[in-house]
């Protein structure tokens, strides 16, 4: 679930996330509402990058195209096709 997100000068789009299944990885494809994306950077609570993400984990995320909502349920995908389909549609994909 996004919890917040913003833009900030020189970082780009920075959206606070919260890992309810599965683990997020560095590189992998997300999708926020409509809002798509590649995990690019990413830190734990204390600011340290990590390279994943497990359950109940509190993450900022770099790499969003635009910024996301507070409150939309994010995920992450595979490949380019199924971010595109999961947009169109209105579908989320399964974290993995």
């Amino acid at each position: 679930i996004v919890v917040e997100s913003r833009v900030e000068k020189g970082r780009g789009i920075i959206a606070t996330v919260l890992v309810q299944d599965g683990t997020l990885k560095k590189g992998e494809l997300i999708v926020a509402g409509t809002v798509t994306g590649r995990v690019r950077n990413m830190s734990n609570d204390k600011g340290k990058m990590i390279k994943e993400a497990g359950p109940g984990t509190p993450v900022e995320i770099m790499g969003f195209s635009e910024t996301p909502m507070a409150g939309d349920r994010f995920d992450a995908c595979e490949t380019d096709e199924k971010v595109a389909i999961g947009v169109v549609i209105g579908d989320q994909c399964d974290l993995s």
